[in-house]
């Protein structure tokens, strides 16, 4: 028995070993490969030209470079040897099955269009053209363009700024979009910084004529010009290289020229270059390709300009000591103001073509906008401030027309808008001080009434209400004028606080009436418990409710708080706040214009003041610890 145990535990064993070895055996399953994504092929034809030659060739190169190295992709390029190997150079990267293909130049715009109706799986960049959406009808095409008119503008005032002969000159490619903005540019750029100067130039019909673009200079020179232009690729290039080495002040085009033209410095005359007029044609191929590369590539036309670093100036290098503090400090503020679009070049961003000059401020096709904001019945309002409106007028013959916004937000966004939609408000205390904390308004009068340019907010509620003090109204249902009232609410609510009631917690509602005799009805209508207006806002409703002052009393009174008045978006010229400030304070004295001015704002005379007449007010603001921006 003890033999047969044995036996069994033994074969037990062998067998177990056996398993053991078989599962060892066999073979772990191999994981399936995932196939690579395949990588995006990208490729570049160059317009006539290399890609180290110093133009758009080489910058297009290193923004595809840039974005194939930062993203892993395939590329080649194709060096263009003369203009009639434009439609072989693209088939050849078709052929080879590349997904991209990035053109350069305007010359390539005929070729570009042609391929991109033939390949519709193929997607294209072109830099320097833009084709209406009816001339791609594969949306495969993205046209990659520049504010030239921006940069031109920007050299255009450096040159204006730093002519000592007042007479500056430009030498120009061939008469095609991209030059016309430019040159445009440029000429405006000049009158706007030196209104005095005289802007000479040509347009000479081909890019590679360097020998033409230094008489074209020197000719220019002759005739006075101390600053030259060159806009135009090799021909712009021999322009100022000729003007350089004559010792004249130069500027170049698309690119820092004074890596190319002047050779990192090597070149004589590299220390008259000023600066040179960018394009940012290796950012524009470099977001066109990255775009491919992520899926969000659209047909269209995508344009770089001041606002989004796609055009401005290049470093001044050698003449960096040579070029004023003060001017380097305007060509700043002049970027500044392209890129937020309160400066316009005057030119077209398309064709090239010059606009036509915009209409003088305060004319029929240009009118001054001055908004308001009705403290009383809107009708009534309108109708005072357009009489007022009519009496400017006839003393200066300044056209303005009055805008009615529902609140003073609306007139701080007018006013603070690029370009400004309003140019002139007659906001409420706290409205202004937002206002010009901005940077957007500027007062120049206040408002005067009974005797004084300070008045006080009024608590008001019905006399039957049982309410007798501010510190009765925890639970009350509150009418405010609207959040940016001083009187209607800012002023009221910091009464409140000190009074130990929290305005968010304690009042059972907050109402916006929306003018301060909405206010007054709503309390007297009972709608409202407890209302803020002006003092005394509730002889403007008499005539609908005559026994107003006996059923509506006031609680409390506020601290004294500066009237509104008339104030002036920055921007607006000096000489027609003058003009229309004498007019408003001469109008004042008159018996029509006291009456328009009461049917407007119930001003019974106006006083001139300037920004510092607020201080007091805003050391209010800030002693409660008032976040301003949380009342927006």
């Amino acid at each position: 028995m003890r033999k047969l145990l044995f036996s069994i535990i033994a074969g037990l064993v062998v067998l177990s070993l056996l398993v053991a070895a078989c599962a060892r055996a066999t073979p772990a399953p191999e994981p399936t490969p995932v196939p690579e994504e395949p990588k995006l092929k990208v490729g570049l034809v160059t317009d006539v030209g290399k890609v180290d030659d110093g133009t758009f060739n080489q910058y297009a190169y290193e923004g595809m470079k840039q974005a194939v190295d930062e993203l892993g992709l395939e590329s080649a390029f194709i060096e263009t040897l003369q203009p009639t190997d434009y439609e072989k150079n693209v088939e050849q990267f078709v052929n080879e099955g590349f997904d991209m293909i990035v053109t350069v130049g305007f010359m390539m715009g005929e070729t570009t269009q042609k391929m991109a109706a033939k390949y519709a799986d193929v997607n294209f960049a072109i830099v320097d053209f833009a084709y209406a959406p009816e001339d791609v009808p594969n949306n495969n095409i993205m046209g990659l363009v520049f504010r030239e008119d921006q940069s031109g503008f920007l050299v255009g005032a450096l040159a204006g700024l730093m002519s000592e002969s007042k007479t500056v000159g430009i030498v120009a490619g061939m008469e095609i979009p991209p030059v016309k903005k430019f040159r445009n540019g440029y000429e405006n750029g000049v009158k706007y910084a030196c209104p005095e100067c005289e802007a000479i130039g040509v347009y000479i019909d081909s890019f590679v004529d360097p020998a033409r673009g230094k008489a074209a200079a020197e000719s220019q020179i002759a005739e006075g010009a101390d600053v030259i232009f060159g806009a135009g690729g090799p021909t712009g290039s021999g322009g100022i290289l000729g003007a350089a080495q004559q010792g004249v002040w130069v500027l170049g085009v698309d690119q820092d020229e004074y890596f190319t033209t002047f050779k990192n410095g090597a070149e004589a005359g590299s220390d008259k270059l000023l600066s040179s007029a960018m394009k940012r044609v290796d950012v524009a191929v470099y977001t066109a390709v990255k775009n491919a590369a992520e899926g969000t590539f659209e047909g269209g036309t995508a344009g770089f300009e001041a606002a989004n670093e796609g055009v401005g100036l290049a470093d001044f290098h050698e003449t960096a000591g040579a070029i004023p503090g003060d001017v380097k400090a305007e060509l700043d503020e002049i970027l500044g103001m392209l890129a937020d679009g309160s400066l316009d070049t005057g030119v077209d961003p398309v064709s090239g073509d010059l606009l036509a000059p915009e209409a003088a401020l305060g004319t029929e096709e240009n009118p001054i906008i001055w908004s308001v904001v009705p403290s009383g019945e809107t009708e009534r309002v309108v109708a005072g401030f357009e009489a007022v409106a009519d009496l400017i007028f006839q003393e200066t013959g300044l056209i303005i027309e009055t805008n009615v916004a529902t609140e003073y937000a609306g007139v701080i966004e007018a006013m603070c808008a690029t370009p400004p939609k309003a140019h002139m408000g007659s906001l409420a205390t706290f409205a202004y001080v937002l206002a010009a904390d901005k940077g957007c308004a500027e007062a120049e009068l206040v408002s005067v009434r009974y005797g004084s340019p300070t008045y006080n907010g009024q608590f008001i509620v019905r006399a039957d209400s049982g309410i007798k003090e501010i510190a009765d109204l925890a639970g009350k249902t509150f009418c405010r004028v609207d959040p940016l009232s001083a009187s209607g609410w800012i002023i009221p609510m910091l009464t409140m606080r000190a009074a130990g009631i929290d305005t968010d917690t304690d009042l059972a509602e907050v109402v916006d009436a929306g003018s301060h005799d909405g206010v007054a009805a709503a309390v007297y209508n009972g709608d409202c418990d407890v209302g803020a207006t002006y003092v005394d806002a509730r002889t403007r409703i008499e005539a609908d409710y005559p026994d107003v002052m006996e059923q509506v009393i006031v609680i409390a009174l506020t601290e004294d708080i500066p009237n509104d008045g008339v104030q002036y978006v920055s921007s607006f010229p000096r000489e027609l706040r003058d003009k229309i400030n004498a007019a408003l304070l001469k109008i004042a004295e008159t018996d029509e214009g006291k009456e328009a001015l009461d049917t407007a704002y119930q001003w019974a005379a106006l006083m001139q003041i300037d920004d510092t007449f607020y201080d007091p007010f805003r050391q209010v603001l800030s002693a409660s610890g008032l976040n301003l921006e949380d009342l927006q």
